[in-house]
């Protein structure tokens, strides 16, 4: 595997590529995650997958709106070691 260093001197990707837009999954919220919330389990075995998938997108809109950016900013810094480029205002 190439080092960070190593990879930075290579040519880079055009932003337009498949390569930029890749996604790679975050989280995912399963039915047990609730019961270990606190929820009945009489209740949350009613829950249809739809009213599930509709949970996961309202959870992935408080998580991008309430901490994703400085959890990403961490998770790398403490992955592979690097910190963002601050801009000068």
């Amino acid at each position: 595997m190439k080092q960070l260093e190593e990879q930075m001197n290579e040519e880079p990707h055009s932003p337009e590529t498949e390569f930029w837009n890749k996604g790679f999954e975050v989280s995912s919220v399963s039915r047990i995650d609730l019961v270990e919330a606190g929820f009945s389990q009489d209740v949350v075995a009613l829950l249809t997958d739809e009213q599930m998938e509709r949970i996961a997108a309202k959870m992935g809109e408080y998580y991008t709106d309430q901490g994703y950016w400085g959890h990403l900013e961490i998770a790398v810094e403490n992955t592979v070691g690097i910190s963002p480029v601050r801009s000068e205002d």
